[in-house]
Formats: C-alpha cells, structure tokens, sequence
C-alpha cells in the first residue's frame, strides 16, 4: 500500500474458529503493535512506501474425546465419572450404557482423560478397584485443521470379590511426633459392608486408640503384584473407608489398605490413614506398611 498520509495500521479480526500464527511485512515477521490478538491483530506500516502486508492464520482443529468404562471380564460399566482436563479445568461427566462419554468438539490443545480415583465413590457405588487406570493424553496443534478423534480411553477395573480379612499384626508410622510410632492393628473385615461383623482397632503411642463403628464401603481384590503362597483366598487386598472414635471420642475417620502376601506373613502390609475429630492424623504408608509382627489373612 502507498499513499500520502504518513504512518498507517494494518489490521484483521480474528474470527471464530481461527488461531493467529504470525502477520509478515515486506515478507519479515514482525510483531504485532496490539495486544488483545486472539480478537484482532495490527502492525505498523509507513504510508510512503510500498509495503505488504500478509496475516498467518490457522482454522482450528475440532477435538472430540471419548473415555469408557470397563470391568476386568470386559462388561461395560454405566455411570461412571470420567474426567476431562484440560489443564486448567476439569469436566466430569458420566459413562453411557455402553460403558463411555463423548464429549466436544472442543478447541485445540493439550488434554488428560482419567478415571475419577474418588475412593469413596468407586468403591460405595461400584465396588470396583482400579487395574488399569493410567491417564490418556492428547495433544493437538492449532495448524491441523479439520476434526481429530483420538482413540477411546478405556479404563479397567476389578470387582470386588466375596471373602474376608484377619488377622493384626505391627507396623509403624514415620510422620507422627517427629519420629518412628509403632502402630499395631487387629482386624476382621469382610469383603461386604453389610457382611458382619466388621472390626478393626489400631493403637499407636502413648495410649491412643482408633476403634471402628462401621464401614463406609469396602471391597475386595486380587493385586496381579502379589502371589501369595499358599493362595488361600482368590483376592489378596482389602480397601475400604469407614467411620468410628479415635480415643473414645467419636467423628474419627480411616482409609485402609491391608495386603496378604501369603505365608508367614513376613510381607504383609497394612497401609492406613486415620483423621481424629480433633483434625490429628495417623499415617501407615510406604516402608512403614510393612507387618514386621503379626499375619494378615484373606479368606472366601
């Protein structure tokens, strides 16, 4: 362009479904002088010369997502929240009858598509643990164009399976006081929260104590990990939350773990977290899992 008026700006808008890449003058890349350039772009050009003016532009690629929901025999799982992220936000939406959910199309970017890991939900409403839950991740770059569907997310899980847990034995807890507790446990659970009964007391320190009331929810499961010998039961885990008193006084909490590895019991493990109503808290976990004194016992 040419004219005798001095500096002039060179301007576009950005319409929808459109990226900005870069705006060239004279062929040079150069930056644009405005600052809101997802609506508009502009650059700086002297009237006096002849100059060209080119803008860079790419359509956006539309992204469709889709995760499902699967048991470990392969039967769809309805219902069930999947989250999608795409960094900043999360969507939770629910699986369809036929085990997944679809959602978009969505704009480019980088997303995570994971199976909600909420204990409390997968446990009281499916009974389910997960075996294959490694989160998917897409990448998609704005100069594609057109539609991309990636490949589905499938997420595995394993049922929970009829059976129960006994046994106690010791461990220890390395964040409680500044220093190494030891903490011994007494249980027998059962593979059901409405199977009883269900109990389980763990001492710690000077005299506290966590008695359970109740179960929240619980299941049963067999860690591929774990070959217990001899394999007395089909499972060899134990998960489950559940309510009770943590030194007589109720509202105390506890999230455990239990893990038979068979006999003699030597690697055992009792992971566990208990939250008093006075906000104090006992952790059981990595190294200090370890039953140093004692036997767990899966049966069915």
């Amino acid at each position: 362009m040419k004219g005798y008026f001095g500096p002039a700006s060179v301007c576009e808008d950005v319409l929808p479904g459109w990226t900005f890449e870069q705006v060239y003058v004279d062929g040079d890349g150069v930056t644009p002088v405005n600052t809101d350039t997802d609506v508009r772009i502009c650059v700086n050009v002297d009237n006096l010369k002849d100059q060209s003016v080119k803008f860079l532009n790419f359509k956006d690629v539309k992204v469709t997502l889709t995760g499902c929901k699967y048991d470990d025999a392969g039967n769809p799982v309805a219902g069930y929240p999947i989250d999608f992220s795409d960094g900043t936000t999360t969507r939770t939406e629910l699986t369809g009858a036929n085990g997944c959910v679809t959602i978009g199309p969505l704009p480019s970017g980088d997303y995570t598509i994971s199976e909600n890991t909420d204990r409390s939900k997968y446990l009281i409403l499916y009974d389910f643990r997960p075996l294959h839950d490694t989160p998917c991740t897409f990448h998609t770059p704005a100069e594609s164009g057109g539609d991309y569907y990636p490949d589905a997310c499938n997420f595995t899980n394993t049922r929970s399976r009829p059976g129960r847990f006994t046994g106690g034995g010791s461990t220890s807890s390395l964040d409680l006081d500044n220093g190494r507790v030891r903490v011994t446990q007494g249980m027998e659970l059962h593979c059901s929260a409405s199977a009883l009964p269900n109990n389980l007391e763990v001492n710690w320190g000077p005299g506290n104590r966590f008695h359970l009331g109740a179960l929240t929810a619980v299941g049963c499961f067999d860690d591929p990990a774990i070959i217990p010998t001899p394999p007395d039961a089909n499972f060899d885990t134990i998960d489950g939350i559940g309510v009770g008193s943590c030194n007589g006084v109720n509202g105390a909490t506890i999230e455990f773990t239990l893990k038979d590895a068979g006999e003699p019991g030597t690697n055992d493990t009792a992971s566990l977290k208990i939250t008093c109503a006075d906000g104090s808290v006992l952790t059981v976990s990595g190294t200090g899992s370890k039953v140093n004194k004692g036997n767990l016992q899966a049966h069915y």
